[in-house]
């Protein structure tokens, strides 16, 4: 899975509580090519402004997640996201402990460079729930302020299967 591959973000209305599930249905999402955003850090599909949190949700296929060792992360995010693999949460980056809603503001607002940088997170596969056939990642991209001048988002996926990156 890569920046530019296609994925989906939700239409104006809530997301359903269960949207980061491979059961969610996201046949009504839009799709678009990623970097997701507004504010001129080269995003390719443009998100509505004035919003504290978009979520997004791609499907990946593996054929033996029993050879992965670790799945290796790399996001960009303008401010804070929270990743989720089959709706378990994997991390969150700049992001508060505790429950998060639609209106949990990330733990800090998001500068040049930082905006633009890829963030590496390695995590154990082991207890990860994944499937040989269809997974999914599913994120949500959370703002600082809700008056933030720009978001962005982009996510690549590798695994590794012993000491070599798939």
């Amino acid at each position: 899975v890569t920046g530019v591959q296609t994925c989906a973000l939700p239409i104006l209305t809530p997301v359903a509580a269960n949207w980061a599930t491979p059961g969610a249905d996201d046949s009504a999402w839009p799709a678009g090519a990623a970097r997701f955003g507004w504010g001129l850090d080269g995003e390719r599909t443009l998100l509505t402004e004035g919003r504290v949190t978009h979520y997004f949700r791609r499907w990946f296929t593996l054929t033996n997640p029993a050879v992965l060792s670790d799945l290796i992360f790399d996001l960009q995010r303008d401010d804070g996201a929270v990743v989720y693999v089959n709706g378990l949460e994997v991390f969150r980056s700049n992001m508060p402990a505790g429950p998060v809603t639609a209106a949990t503001l990330a733990s800090s607002s998001v500068n040049t460079p930082d905006e633009t940088t890829f963030y590496r997170t390695i995590t154990s596969v082991p207890g990860m729930a994944l499937s040989a056939g269809t997974n999914l990642i599913a994120v949500e991209l959370h703002q600082g302020s809700a008056t933030s001048s720009d978001a962005g988002f982009d996510l690549q996926l590798a695994a590794k299967i012993g000491r070599a990156h798939v």
